[in-house]
């Protein structure tokens, strides 16, 4: 990951900690608990971790739990039923959520303006053109594949 990339990323954890400790401050002596899911394990996912060891938590008196919820709508379901407070998940599953008529859920930002999905296939197959047609098959919901397949940014390495 360049530099630049790293900055962005840990501007935008800042921002997000900061909307969090607005939104729970703490006026006691005890840390404010907070639950919070990811729904895959990937790097992009990886911010709250590193928060933790910048000491980030406990600088703004949160006990935070980081917990795996796989699949954007089972994570979305965990954040409606009051599970969970805040989750770093794909915004397909909030969207659904939201057009059946969940409205109690806010989508804050993204911590990415990029697709990082791979699509690992045969080595006879070197363009993503020569995937049109072939059987695929996708952990989770398939909408994500599909869309990043339909608009490639990065030549396929």
């Amino acid at each position: 990951m360049s530099q630049l990339r790293l900055k962005s990323s840990f501007g935008y954890l800042s921002g997000l900690m900061v909307v969090l400790w607005t939104l729970f401050p703490s006026s006691s002596a005890a840390a404010e608990k907070l639950v919070g899911l990811y729904s895959a394990h990937a790097v992009p996912y990886a911010m709250p971790w590193v928060a933790d060891e910048m000491g980030m938590f406990k600088k703004y008196d949160l006990d935070f739990e980081f917990v795996y919820i796989p699949s954007s709508s089972t994570a979305t379901a965990a954040l409606l039923g009051g599970n969970v407070e805040v989750g770093l998940l794909g915004g397909i599953g909030v969207v659904n959520a939201f057009v059946n008529g969940a409205t109690d859920l806010v989508l804050i930002g993204s911590i990415k303006n990029f697709m990082t999905q791979s699509i690992l296939a045969k080595p006879e197959i070197t363009k993503l053109q020569e995937l049109k047609g072939k059987k695929s098959v996708s952990r989770g919901s398939a909408a994500t594949p599909i869309i990043s397949a339909s608009k490639p940014s990065v030549a396929p390495g």
